[in-house]
Order: structure tokens, then C-alpha cells, then sequence
């Protein structure tokens, strides 16, 4: 696990929506996705409570466990205690909610209480998932509450084929051994297909894809390739030739209003270029 989280440690979950006993005692699970999309578990723990003292120690020795690195991004439900928790032990680690069991709890709140709640759930999903600007997620959020009279891959589905309530304590964590050893396995048999299988090009003359296709895994090529060829939907402006470094430049995609603004800054003292776009789905530094 510490060998795992050492290469994918950029982004991790907290999950404790898994129940152990009947006493509701909650197993903790840590997971990542590693290179090939799939869910790694990091770590594990069988918790007395969730209160902030429960989770500050839990993260306190994952924390020693891992020799001390900070994951990027930590994602968890909206307890309050575990959010405590996180401030205290990752100070520089990013916090931020779950997707995944904003859309959970809704299901458990809601299903029982709103007419028609499948065709809530696709709305709800849609202003959670597909909204970019504060404007459009509270026009779409009023919308369906004005109709409604209302990658994340969870792991608690596999882990109800390996573990029962019915389970005492030794037999519990045999199966979730299980459980991480198949995990292992999985990863194994993805990097040898990895290696014997050649991704197709969409445009074979992309010197971009052609060295994408030689560094990346399938799945994470897939995603490359589908941005890549989204580009060519785009149109681009340059809109400030004032500065030399700070370039800005208006995106739009074709056929419609909608405009992101690109901000590209090369530094070329540091050979490292920062780029950020106005969707927040892209911030990163190039080196």
C-alpha cells in the first residue's frame, strides 16, 4: 500500500459510508485510482466513533505510515469532524467534497420523499457534474427545484462481495486481504496488457498522440486522445500582446457562447511554464 500511495498519492478519497457490525462501528477506507482508472485502497482502519479525535488519529498514522507525504487532494463526505481532522493533520493538503456522496446522501435523504425521484436524480446529477459557473449551477439548481414537488467508483459494492456483517474481527480483515491482494492482481494483469497492446490513433500524423500513446497507459490515453482531438472544436484568441510573459487567450467551442480564458505564463528562468483556465478543470505548471 505505501509503495501504491508513494506513485498515486495526487488525489485521495476518505470513505467511511461502509458499516462493519451491527453496533454500526465504521470502517474507514482510503483509496486512489492509479494509471490504469482503477481503485487502489491505501489504507484501512476499523474506527471506536467518528468524532474529530477518532479521524485526527487515524490520520496522524496513515500519515507516519506513508513517511510523512501529503496527498494533494483529499476528498471526503461533509462530516465535520473528519473535515477537523484533515485541517489539523494535512495543512497542505487541499480539502474538498465528494461528488460522489453529495449524490449518495441526496439518494438516502430523497428517494423516499420526492415524486418521481429518477428524473431528479438526472437533473441533480447534472447541476453537480455538469455546471462550471456560480450563474448556471444556481439557474439549474432553481430550475429543478422548481419542477420537483424533488471515476467516483465507490469501492463499497466490491467490498460487499468479500465482507458480511456476519463476520467476526479475524475473519473481517481475512477477506479484506482478499480483497487488496485481487486489488494487487488487477493492477498486474493491466500493466501486462498495457505492454502488449497498441493504442489506435484517431490522427495518425499527431506527433502529440504518437508520444502519448508510447508513455500512457490505454485508459489514460483514451482520455489524452479525446481532449486532444476536442481541440480542433475550439476557437482560439489571443486577447493581451501587452505583456510578454502573461499570455490571455479567450477559448471557445464551436457553435456555441459559451468562453473560457486561458491564461498561459512561461518562465523560462525556472524552464516552467503555468497555465490555467477559467473552468478550473485545468491548473497545473509545466516543466
Amino acid at each position: 500500500m505505501a509503495s501504491d500511495y508513494a506513485i498515486f498519492s495526487d488525489v485521495i478519497c476518505f470513505d467511511t459510508t461502509y458499516r462493519k457490525l451491527d453496533d454500526g462501528r465504521p470502517f474507514g477506507l482510503i483509496v486512489g485510482v492509479n494509471n490504469h482508472q482503477k481503485t487502489m485502497v491505501f489504507g484501512a482502519a476499523l474506527l471506536y466513533d467518528e468524532t474529530a479525535a477518532s479521524f485526527g488519529w487515524l490520520s496522524r498514522t496513515f500519515l507516519k505510515v506513508m513517511s510523512g507525504k501529503h496527498p494533494r487532494t483529499f476528498l471526503t463526505d461533509e462530516d465535520a469532524a473528519m473535515a477537523k481532522a484533515i485541517r489539523e493533520v494535512f495543512p497542505h493538503s487541499h480539502h474538498r467534497l465528494c461528488v460522489w456522496h453529495m449524490n449518495q446522501n441526496a439518494c438516502k435523504h430523497l428517494a423516499g420523499v420526492v415524486n418521481e425521484y429518477k428524473k431528479f436524480n438526472v437533473d441533480f446529477q447534472h447541476s453537480i457534474y455538469d455546471m462550471e459557473e456560480e450563474y448556471e449551477f444556481v439557474g439549474t439548481w432553481d430550475k429543478m427545484i422548481d419542477n420537483t414537488t424533488q471515476r467516483s467508483e465507490s469501492i463499497n459494492n466490491e467490498l460487499k462481495r468479500y465482507i458480511s456483517i456476519k463476520y467476526d474481527m479475524l475473519t473481517f480483515f481475512e477477506h479484506f486481504e482478499r480483497l487488496v491482494s485481487d486489488k494487487r492482481c488487477e493492477e498486474v494483469n493491466y500493466d501486462f496488457k498495457a505492454t502488449q497492446t497498441t493504442p489506435k490513433l484517431k490522427a495518425k500524423s499527431s506527433y502529440m498522440l504518437k508520444q502519448t500513446a508510447a508513455t500512457y497507459t490505454p485508459a489514460i490515453f483514451k482520455l489524452v486522445q479525446d481532449q486532444v482531438l476536442q481541440t480542433l472544436n475550439y476557437d482560439t484568441l489571443l486577447c493581451d500582446k501587452s505583456d510578454r510573459e502573461l499570455k490571455i487567450n479567450v477559448v471557445k467551442f464551436h457553435g456555441t457562447q459559451r468562453e473560457h480564458v486561458v491564461r498561459f505564463i512561461p518562465r523560462e528562468e525556472k524552464n516552467i511554464c503555468e497555465n490555467s483556465c477559467s473552468c478550473h478543470r485545468v491548473t497545473r505548471i509545466i516543466q
